[in-house]
């Protein structure tokens, strides 16, 4: 069980990710402070300020990150695409974590 008191891992958004052909739920952790796949004109540069789910629009953008490997509850994990329309809703990192345990084993190594 994870402190209560640590904030968890900065710099990642939480969308459900469902499979309808086999009622498969994960999560897909879109990275906050990279840019957008084909973006020539802002690069991501170090800065804490850069968090382009913020302050960009995010219906068809394409994010990077941390999505499921397989269409099972609680999937392994891998560096992965996806396209924003193909994803859930924007979820808490609270119920994220109840859904999609090995997603944390991956962004928080040793906890």
């Amino acid at each position: 069980m994870p402190d209560p008191d640590d904030p968890g891992p900065e710099g990642y958004a939480y969308f459900l990710d469902y499979n309808g052909g086999t009622s498969a739920i994960n999560v897909f952790a879109a990275v906050t402070n990279r840019g957008l796949f084909g973006d020539d004109t802002e690069r991501y540069t170090g800065g804490p300020d850069e968090v382009f789910l913020d302050d960009r629009p995010i219906d068809t953008a394409e994010l990077e990150g941390f999505g499921a490997v397989f269409s099972r509850d609680n999937s392994g994990i891998c560096w992965t695409g996806a396209d924003l329309s193909c994803l859930g809703p924007r979820i808490p990192e609270a119920v994220a974590r109840r859904l999609h345990p090995r997603l944390f084993e991956r962004i928080e190594p040793g906890r």
